[in-house]
């Protein structure tokens, strides 16, 4: 009887480790989560800066003469009326220049397949800098034109191709607009007494198009990076001026101001000036996606 109870006891302990290691082995196996996959479908805003120039960067002016009032110059059209109007025609480069742009976006996008998105974004940005003066002078005309860009805005459909689940390269196109200014003064110190002067200005906001492509990276399930270039066209800003160039003889002020022995003649011209504004921005970006895709857009 005792020799049974001991070998029952020597089989028991002989299993022990085995059971136990049967335990182990079926126990359930905790993995770590697996990370979370990039979403592109939603609405995104972000903010962006970047740098902006010119594609020409130009005023074109053109002048011709007017005939003087009968009042003003009796004697009619003065001899240098026509050399006063072509010197104050002509193209002047380096009336505007480059800046930095800076603004923000919003936007949706919708996956149309698991690799091609399509979306819309519009955007808003101020210009600093993009301000460009010149000073042109030739043998009768001093020249002094400026021009401005002061805030430019985007309205664009985007379409996309995921290489990977959190990079996409896109194409991008729509419409543009942005803040121009433009003016011009005219100063021509040989004619006259008083010298040739004339000044005029515009601004408006313009409408045009734009078109461009750029890379974004989402780096974090809600966080993306973003390059993107951008060339754009607004059209052209015009402004109209009408200068004159002569004087009186000081001795008016004693005499008859309507005597012609004491009165320089007055030459006059209108002049239109011509500005077109299209330039390139490239540009980084970061947007906040909130992943939040309706059900009504998610069907589009």
């Amino acid at each position: 009887m005792k020799k049974l109870a001991a070998l029952l006891c020597a089989l028991a302990l002989n299993q022990g480790p085995a059971l136990a290691a049967d335990l182990i082995r079926k126990g359930p196996q905790i993995l770590p989560p697996p990370p979370p996959t990039p979403s592109w479908a939603g609405f995104h805003v972000g903010l962006n800066g970047g740098y902006t120039w010119a594609d020409n960067p130009s005023i074109q002016i053109s002048s011709v003469p007017l005939p003087p009032p009968p009042l003003v110059t009796p004697q009619g059209a003065v001899a240098w009326a026509d050399r006063f109007a072509f010197g104050a025609s002509g193209s002047i480069a380096g009336a505007r220049s480059g800046g930095f742009i800076g603004g923000g976006q919003l936007g949706y996008d919708g996956l149309i397949t698991p690799h091609i998105l399509a979306g819309v974004e519009a955007d808003f940005q101020g210009v600093l800098g993009a301000t460009g003066s010149a000073f042109v002078s030739n043998a009768t005309t001093q020249l002094h034109p400026t021009s401005r860009l002061d805030y430019l805005g985007t309205v664009r459909a985007r379409l996309g191709y995921l290489l990977t689940s959190d990079f996409l390269l896109y194409a991008t196109g729509g419409a543009a607009y942005g803040g121009a200014s433009s003016s011009m003064s005219i100063f021509q110190p040989a004619q006259g007494v008083i010298g040739g002067v004339g000044t005029g200005a515009a601004s408006s906001t313009r409408f045009g198009w734009t078109a461009g492509a750029g890379g974004e990276w989402m780096f974090w399930p809600n966080l993306s990076a973003k390059m993107e270039y951008l060339h754009y066209d607004i059209g052209s800003i015009g402004s109209s001026l009408i200068a004159t160039s002569g004087g009186y003889d000081p001795r008016y002020l004693i005499g008859n101001p309507f005597d012609n022995d004491t009165m320089y003649p007055y030459a006059y011209l209108t002049a239109k000036t011509h500005t077109h504004y299209s330039g390139n921005i490239i540009r980084a970006g970061v947007n906040y996606h909130f992943n939040w895709n309706p059900p009504l857009l998610s069907k589009l």
